[in-house]
Formats: C-alpha cells, sequence, structure tokens
C-alpha cells in the first residue's frame, strides 16, 4: 500500500495526469492483484476444502444469495455515488467551497460510510483480516484504479494544494498506519488506543480542513 502511495504521489506530483500516468498506475494495480492471487495459491489458501455432498448445496444456495445481495448493494451504492457528487457540487457552487474542500470531506466521508459499516461488522463477528484487507483493497484500488481510470480516458490538471497541502497528509497517515500496526516496539496489534490515535489525526485533518474554508487560507 506505502509503495503504490508513493507512485500516485509521483504521478500527482507535477500536477498534472495524462494516459502515460493512467497505463502505469493500472498496470501496477494489474500486478499487485496478480501477485496476491499468486501468493494465496502458493499458501494453499484457495484450495477448495472437502465437504459432504449435503453440504455442497446449502453452499451453493447461500453463494447465490449472497452474489443477488452483492448485486443489489452495487447498484444502490453506484446510484448513490451519483446523488452524493451532484449534490456536494452544488453544496460547493452554492457557498463558493472549492470542488477540492467538498471532496476531501463530504464526498470522502459519503463514500467511505460503506466501506466503515463493513469493517465494523467484520470485526464484530470476528474477521479482522476481513477489515483490515478492506481498508488495504480500498486504498490500493482508489490510489491505483480511482485515478488512473480517468487519466487513461482523459488528461486533466490536479489543483496544486492536492499536491502541497493534502498528498504530505495521505502520506505521513499511510506510515503512520504502517508503524502502528509493523513494529513490534508498539505492538503489531491494533488496540482502541491506536483507532483514537488514527481517528484523532483524521479529525485534525478535518477541522485543518474546515478552518482553511471558514478563515479564506489554504
Amino acid at each position: 500500500m506505502f509503495f503504490a502511495t508513493g507512485v500516485m504521489a509521483w504521478c500527482l506530483y507535477d500536477g498534472a495526469l495524462d494516459m502515460v500516468d493512467g497505463i502505469l498506475l493500472l498496470t501496477l494495480l494489474g500486478l499487485t492483484l496478480w501477485y496476491l492471487v499468486r501468493s494465496h495459491r502458493l499458501e494453499g489458501d484457495l484450495t477448495p476444502d472437502e465437504n459432504e455432498p449435503g453440504e455442497d448445496i446449502g453452499q451453493e444456495t447461500s453463494f447465490s444469495t449472497s452474489t443477488g445481495w452483492l448485486l443489489l448493494g452495487l447498484i444502490i451504492l453506484v446510484g448513490s455515488s451519483k446523488l452524493l457528487v451532484w449534490g456536494a457540487t452544488e453544496v460547493a457552487h452554492n457557498f463558493g467551497i472549492s470542488e477540492l474542500i467538498i471532496g476531501l470531506t463530504i464526498v470522502a466521508l459519503g463514500t467511505s460510510l460503506p466501506e466503515l459499516a463493513a469493517s465494523i461488522a467484520s470485526v464484530r463477528k470476528g474477521e479482522p483480516d476481513l477489515a483490515i484487507g478492506n481498508v488495504i483493497g480500498s486504498n490500493l484500488f482508489n490510489s491505483l484504479a480511482v485515478i488512473g481510470i480517468p487519466a487513461v480516458i482523459t488528461s486533466f490538471n490536479i489543483d496544486r494544494l492536492a499536491v502541497t497541502r493534502d498528498l504530505p497528509v495521505v502520506i505521513a497517515l499511510t506510515l503512520l498506519l504502517y508503524g502502528l500496526s509493523r513494529f513490534p516496539a508498539v505492538s503489531r496489534s491494533l488496540s482502541r488506543l491506536k483507532g483514537l490515535w488514527l481517528l484523532s489525526a483524521f479529525v485534525i485533518y478535518q477541522l485543518y480542513l474546515y478552518y482553511g474554508v471558514m478563515t479564506g487560507t489554504p
């Protein structure tokens, strides 16, 4: 995730994204997915379990039901995302707030709520790895595909503040998460205290953006 963030930062550094940047980001995403699938196969995680014949029917039904709910959720998510972007853009225009700020606050919070709900549900069910995978996978997809696909379609410029102010925050928070979960000195488990640190960092950043809007400073 940190490497993907670094590549994204390098592509954004000049304040513009073009087809070359998009192809680079999408290629990195493809290589990442290939590596993940290959590593799981080597570990034997993709080997199907041997179940009784009676269990296969129940699992097939469960899979069909889950697929239906997944498709329904995707349809609702796409529709609500379009409404969210439209509403946020109107708010930005009516109040004279830059679209960058709206994207960093309202849109970012709105589009992250499904991920938050999924992570909370995973932890409550005793599946923390699913929550961590959700966070890492979402960040990888956002950093590589969500930026890469529009860049392939058309070239566009980026607000300089996104590079000088917001991108360093992304890198710093990525390093903070890596440090909290990796180094033995701070324990490799994510505790409530570490969660409060991460949440506090996000709140401080949002308050800083709000202060900039109220005072008219970058």
